[in-house]
């Protein structure tokens, strides 16, 4: 069988193709540029006629190789960013492929993460994508000295359990990025501030959204969350105000908190309950 180099080098031989992967939420959705579909690894990778890319330029930067690839205005990778971009990357691999060669020796070409979308003319979408190494440039998060916890809530350093505050509720309005229902009323004062809400519409795309003010039967959200009507049924998880205090000394000492009374988990908190946080250079300020 024709080797890959062979039949990408020959002029009446080479039939090349490529396979766009793309990883949305946990998920491989797999589409090619050939005008047909292509079973390769033992997966069925979909023909989408208008899927196309521009040339991969070498800047000597690989980090700053960023591509446009192109498509139907209905494609469904595209729609998952309209109206909203969505709340985890998707990721994107694509394999050169020659259909006349040994299917083993496919290139990986490019692989990165889909940016941005965008709908620059009738008919197309064109989503901006950047390289995965683009990724090191960016400075990354540094934990600072400070009283309350700075780890992610139910994350992997906070290590709290998020099933016992969880529920779901029945939503009756929405009014802008304002959520209401009854169930809401039944939790405790606050309950809902620094949670998340979580929705899966369609089946298949998570919805994830931050929430706060709770007061009574609503509250907000980070922003809008489309297609949620009166009637949906979502997850909301309880927050935490990333608190944990120490009040007296010895055994007259007493802990408070959401980390404590909500949780029961100071083990894992993140802050540093003690600090004072006197300014030791001004003359004016006690250090005792």
């Amino acid at each position: 069988m024709t080797t890959y180099n062979e039949a990408e080098d020959s002029v009446d031989s080479s039939e090349p193709v490529e396979l766009y992967e793309f990883t949305v939420f946990g998920v491989l959705r797999r589409f090619t540029s050939a005008d047909r579909d292509i079973t390769y690894q033992g997966h069925v990778w979909i023909h989408h006629e208008s899927l196309a890319r521009n040339d991969i330029e070498d800047t000597g930067r690989t980090d700053q190789a960023f591509i446009n690839v192109t498509a139907r205005e209905d494609f469904e990778i595209s729609a998952l960013y309209d109206p909203y971009p969505t709340d985890v990357p998707v990721g994107l691999r694509i394999i050169r492929l020659q259909l006349g060669a040994d299917t083993d020796q496919a290139r990986t070409t490019w692989v990165g993460l889909v940016a941005s979308v965008s709908w620059p003319s009738i008919g197309f979408s064109q989503l901006r994508c950047e390289h995965f190494l683009s990724a090191f440039n960016r400075p990354g998060l540094r934990r600072k000295v400070q009283k309350n916890c700075q780890h992610l809530l139910y994350g992997p350093d906070c290590k709290a359990d998020p099933a016992p505050h969880t529920t779901t509720i029945t939503v009756s309005s929405v009014v802008g990025r304002t959520i209401y229902s009854p169930d809401l009323a039944a939790l405790p004062a606050g309950w809902g501030n620094g949670g998340t809400l979580l929705w899966e519409f369609p089946v298949g795309r998570p919805f994830f959204r931050g929430t706060w003010n709770h007061v009574g039967d609503h509250f907000d959200v980070t922003y809008p969350v489309p297609g949620l009507v009166p009637g949906s049924v979502v997850t909301i998880r309880r927050g935490c105000n990333h608190s944990y205090t120490i009040t007296g000394t010895g055994s007259g000492a007493t802990e408070g908190g959401d980390c404590k009374t909500v949780f029961n988990n100071t083990p894992n908190y993140g802050g540093f309950q003690l600090f004072q946080g006197k300014n030791i250079f001004d003359p004016a300020e006690p250090l005792l």
